[in-house]
């Protein structure tokens, strides 16, 4: 496992990737707060007079669920995608390195790069809000935390899918396609099913009437309603989404419920990936 671990920190940081993902997250940062300030607030990055508060910081975290998986996408596809279709894994498992050290070294430097990115991109945040020409009141929060730490989990669920598929697929561009169509097909079915549940149980029913116009007449159930078992699964899934999170003030925002499913998730798919490195020959 050391030797896995070593030549997947040597790759990480002699191919350039650690310096590329430092300017990255960077530079995604501030274009979160640019967003945030110009979109959310409705004011320009140093216009004055302007108040930032802990709203600031809660809305540029929760964009990091869109942000970061994409930067996640395109490290997987650098550096698990690269060494899995030039068979570069070939020479490992050649010097007698487990096929099982090599899935998990990569997921680990995923992983790592995945929670440092995160961790800096709330540090900018921070700063930003602290010493830019504005008026604040910024604090350190236990729900500011507990929201990284739940964000940070379900960014750790993207890195084991990515990896997988990566391993799976063999060919980093058609891996790559995948994993960037997770993120917006994760959003739009989570507005399919946000539709669904919507759907009343009852409706008003209309008859025309002599002069040809439409006149209510009582209640009708509702055919696009879903009961029973099917809504109790689409609730569950509604709920476990990373995308389904809602907040009346910042007090109450809450991502545990997505956070456990992260991690059952991040579980899975690490088995997943064990099984296909193991069964699958790359030669």
């Amino acid at each position: 496992m050391i030797r896995a671990l070593r030549s997947s920190f040597f790759r990480f940081f002699r191919t350039g990737l650690f310096l590329k993902s430092l300017i990255f997250t960077a530079v995604m940062a501030f274009f979160q707060i640019f967003r945030t300030c110009t979109e959310d607030l409705g004011m320009f990055p140093f216009q004055q007079p302007r108040f930032i508060n802990n709203g600031f910081i809660l809305t540029n975290m929760l964009t990091l669920v869109y942000v970061v998986p994409f930067g996640i996408a395109l490290f997987a596809s650098i550096h698990t995608g690269s060494d899995v279709q030039f068979r570069s894994i070939n020479n490992k498992i050649t010097t007698g390195v487990s096929r099982t050290s090599i899935f998990l070294s990569d997921l680990i430097v995923t992983v790592l790069s995945t929670e440092c990115s995160i961790l800096l991109q709330m540090v900018i945040f921070y700063l930003y809000a602290k010493f830019a020409p504005v008026k604040s009141n910024i604090s350190v929060a236990r729900y500011i935390i507990n929201s990284t730490l739940c964000i940070m989990v379900i960014c750790a669920a993207f890195c084991a899918v990515y990896v997988l598929i990566q391993y799976f697929s063999s060919n980093k561009l058609l891996a790559l396609i995948i994993t960037l169509l997770i993120i917006p097909t994760l959003v739009l079915s989570k507005e399919l099913i946000e539709a669904k549940l919507q759907e009343p149980y009852r409706i008003y029913q209309y008859e025309d009437d002599e002069n040809g116009e439409q006149k209510v007449t009582g209640w009708t159930v509702n055919p696009e309603y879903i009961g029973g078992t099917p809504r109790t699964i689409l609730s569950f899934v509604y709920s476990t989404s990373p995308y389904s999170f809602q907040y009346v003030d910042n007090e109450k925002v809450s991502l545990k419920t997505e956070a456990e499913a992260s991690g059952i998730v991040f579980l899975a798919s690490t088995v997943l990936g064990l099984v296909s490195i193991n069964k699958k020959e790359y030669s």
